[in-house]
């Protein structure tokens, strides 16, 4: 083999081997970050007949956690889930987005705007 081919041998080996090495490298914290964070340990997955979007202004009143609270109890013997979505949450969704979220098929949605 000539000095050309001998570079070029080892610059696909030096290749290969750093997609290995940085594949194996990003699995191992991304296992890592899974077992720390509990998200790889799905537990009991439940599934609901109904599903109940309650939209609120702000969901930080006092009014409505305890709606929602009253809500998520008679669902509970319904086989219904209820979340409580509003404007003064974290993510900077609009309330055309939030309804679009909400609007999936099978799932009733019920809004308040107090």
């Amino acid at each position: 083999m000539n000095k050309k081919n001998i570079n070029l041998f080892w610059l696909v080996f030096t290749g290969l081997f750093g997609i290995a090495f940085l594949t194996l490298l990003t699995t191992s914290f991304y296992g890592y970050v899974l077992e720390r964070t509990g998200a790889g340990n799905t537990g009991e997955m439940r599934t609901y007949d109904r599903h109940y979007v309650m939209l609120v202004g702000n969901i930080d009143s006092r009014f409505w956690n305890d709606v929602y609270q009253s809500a998520r109890e008679t669902a509970a013997s319904h086989d219904a889930y209820v979340e409580l979505k509003g404007m003064s949450q974290s993510t900077e969704y609009t309330w055309r987005i939030t309804w679009i979220c909400a609007l999936r098929p099978r799932w009733t949605v019920s809004f308040w705007n107090f």
